[in-house]
């Protein structure tokens, strides 16, 4: 609903219906498989916001930074969630195979392999909210040609969150 407004401004009528449609019965269709994730103790302390821009590489060591510390209820989650987060913001920046590489390191590591149809549903989330919260800029006060570069980042974030849900079924 917080998206509505800006349906035909930075996500098309029909992007907007078959996104909710496909989450909505993504929701019915596997909603055994986030109990499962609760039972098998996959919800937890993360970092709620872990994309690119927050993570340092420091000679060999990998540093996360930035991490939400002000509300709970965006922190704790499915660490697939969090991780999906990242695999998209570095896709939507053109890195797929990195993504991959990632990816695969963390499945192994994580013990999520057969993870990759609910991998696809946070990555279609984590886009679908990048684009919403970038929609917000343009009500703001930014200069016109600041509102396009950002409008059209908001449509960007939209059409991934499209394709990946294309990309698979329910």
């Amino acid at each position: 609903s917080q998206t509505e407004p800006y349906i035909g401004k930075t996500i098309e009528k029909e992007a907007w219906e078959y996104l909710k449609e496909w989450t909505e019965r993504f929701y019915e269709i596997n909603r055994d498989l986030f109990y499962e994730r609760v039972n098998a103790q996959r919800i937890k302390d993360c970092h709620g916001d872990l994309h690119m821009e927050h993570i340092a590489l420091m000679g060999d060591e990998v540093v996360i930074l930035d991490c939400i510390e002000f509300n709970h209820r965006f922190r704790y989650g499915d660490t697939l969630n969090d991780i999906a987060f990242l695999i998209m913001d570095m896709e939507y920046n053109g890195l797929e195979k990195a993504s991959k590489l990632v990816w695969d390191f963390y499945s192994r590591y994580a013990k999520e392999e057969g993870s990759g149809k609910l991998l696809t549903f946070y990555k279609v989330y984590r886009a679908y909210v990048r684009g919403k919260v970038t929609s917000f800029l343009i009500e703001g006060s930014l200069p016109e040609e600041e509102k396009e570069i950002v409008s059209e980042r908001a449509k960007r974030y939209f059409e991934i969150a499209l394709s990946y849900a294309k990309g698979i079924s329910p």
